[in-house]
């Protein structure tokens, strides 16, 4: 053998040995007796195990190493039980059927392209990747794989009233519990809309919220209004900080007695259902961070010029454009006419107000004023103030509820949004068919199908000129009814009115979606009562977001 062949065989000799090795084809390996380069003789009689020199760049290749050798894995987060994920890299699939770690079967070569994406969703669930694409210099375990949770429960199927007298927090009849699973901590926005209750002998309230796996129950609201068979919509937001584990959350309600007669509460739902939903912020690739703040009591107002409600502000500071679900929360509101004003930077975004006229202490409201706005790049602040525009009566609270709060969710910039935002009073005629509310109606574009959140408040909502009378608002997404409320005033009184707010979550494909406010009169007029017309007045405000 020449020298120039031993020096070849003895460059190749490990590549070759070790990749029959890693086929599994090396049966028996026989001693080669190859002469160095130098032209000695090791005399050894065995292979050389010194491994080939540094290479060209200094480096010394890693000999050891098959050329099938870097894994490919993660963590998925947020898969619901009984959840079936199907990931794929280019031709390998790995199932996962619960959160945690997971690892493609296949391992690829070394130094390799790699891609993880999504091939089947979990029924319910769609799921996201992040830091899925890369090169294999070495075993990957940084992709994270995310699944959306948006969850709803209602009392679809349920055309029962439904009374209540318990002190205690007691389920919303027909409504199920929403069941989350968390495998890390996450917020979770949790709305609940009722479409139509009341209470009876005044100054009695209902109280509802959203109870936490059979304990606290966030969200508290409470309202009441008189005469009794003046029934209005109730709505609640709350943004819930939960720990790793299964959680249960349920809409409860219980009643606040006071006064003489009976003191019960009731649900009807023929108006519509009730509805909740579970939005788990954390796992939505939409979502950027959320904030809250809260104060314990309020000070009475008595003067027309807005005195701050002593929230916060919370403060918000995106780096570009980028919308953000803003909600104040505030129960047991009093007083002829009280307006109550979630403010975006000094300036009011959304309102509730109480008649001017209604007699003093003779119901209270659930101000609940929601929007979705896009924040301009840089700081903004989120807070609220409340007025008393009739010098005879103050804005006040009436227990059991005290205090106030005010939430903001931030979304990531390019996150698909639509608003519309009426600032005059709005006043249409009522048929037995919906008709669409003049300027109620806006266009969301997502670029994928996913779910939307669309949110209505207005400072007002009543019906005017005839009573009694019953009027009914609804959320249609692309002309299929999404979700409903309705406000009945059996007197002749004008100062009947309640500032109402509703939200829903719906399914939507790619494209352009048509999100609208349609009113009808849900008792059509008799006789000599006139036309029915509903009004909204002040500031009335129809939102959508995608969250996916």
């Amino acid at each position: 053998m020449s020298k120039e062949q031993a020096v070849v065989i003895a460059a190749l000799g490990t590549f070759v040995l070790g990749a029959l090795a890693a086929c599994g084809s090396i049966v028996g390996v026989h001693d080669v007796d190859v002469a160095p380069p130098d032209g000695t003789d090791s005399g050894s009689g065995g292979p050389d195990t010194g491994g080939p020199g540094p290479g060209p760049d200094g480096s010394t290749p890693d000999s050891t190493i098959p050329s099938n050798d870097r894994s490919v894995g993660g963590a998925v987060h947020f898969l619901q039980t009984g959840g079936s994920l199907v990931l794929a890299n280019g031709a390998g699939q790995v199932t996962v059927s619960k959160s945690g770690a997971f690892s493609f079967p296949a391992k690829v070569k070394n130094g390799s392209d790699y891609a993880v994406t999504v091939a089947t969703n979990p029924a319910g669930q769609r799921c996201f990747v992040v830091n899925g694409a890369g090169k294999a210099n070495a075993d990957v375990s940084n992709v994270e794989v995310r699944c959306s949770v948006v969850k709803s429960t209602s009392s679809a199927g349920d055309t029962a009233s439904h009374k209540e007298t318990s002190t205690t927090f007691v389920a919303i009849p027909a409504v199920a519990p929403i069941s989350v699973d968390l495998d890390i901590p996450a917020k979770v926005l949790v709305t609940l809309t009722i479409p139509s209750m009341v209470t009876r002998s005044f100054p009695s309230q209902e109280v509802l919220g959203i109870q936490i796996d059979g304990g606290d129950t966030l969200g508290l609201q409470a309202g009441g209004a008189y005469p009794e068979q003046f029934s209005y919509d109730a709505y609640t937001s709350v943004v819930a900080s939960l720990g790793v584990g299964k959680h249960s959350l349920q809409p409860v309600w219980r009643l606040e007695p006071s006064g003489a007669g009976t003191n019960e509460m009731e649900i009807f739902h023929d108006a519509g259902p009730t509805t909740a939903n579970a939005i788990v912020l954390d796992s939505l690739p939409s979502y950027d961070k959320a904030q809250g703040a809260s104060v314990a009591s309020v000070t009475s107002n008595s003067s027309a010029t807005f005195a701050s409600l002593g929230i916060g502000p919370i403060t918000l500071a995106p780096a570009a454009p980028a919308p953000a679900f803003l909600a104040m929360r505030m129960g047991g509101v009093g007083g002829s006419g009280t307006t109550v004003r979630l403010l975006l930077d000094g300036t009011p975004l959304a309102t509730g107000w109480t008649v001017p006229g209604q007699p003093s202490g003779s119901s209270t409201r659930l101000m609940n004023p929601s929007a979705i706005a896009t924040l301009g790049a840089g700081s903004h602040t989120i807070g609220g103030d409340w007025n008393n525009d009739d010098g005879s009566d103050n804005a006040r609270q009436i227990a059991p509820s005290a205090g106030a709060a005010v939430e903001a969710v931030l979304f990531k910039p390019g996150t698909a949004t639509a608003t519309k935002d009426i600032s005059v009073t709005t006043i249409m005629d009522l048929t037995a068919d919906y008709v669409q509310v003049p300027g109620l109606s806006t266009t969301i574009n997502p670029a994928r199908p996913t779910k939307v959140l669309a949110t209505f408040s207005s400072s007002m909502f009543r019906t005017t000129p005839n009573w009694p009378q019953t009027a009914e608002a609804a959320f249609f997404v692309n002309g299929v009814l999404a979700q409903s409320l309705r406000y009945t005033n059996p007197n002749n009184l004008n100062y009947l009115a309640h500032g109402a707010t509703m939200s829903t979550v719906v399914d939507v494909p790619a494209g352009a979606v048509t999100v609208e406010v349609r009113a009808r009169v849900s008792t059509p007029s008799d006789t000599g009562r006139g036309q029915a017309k509903l009004e909204l007045y002040k500031v009335t405000n129809l939102s959508a977001i995608a969250l996916e």
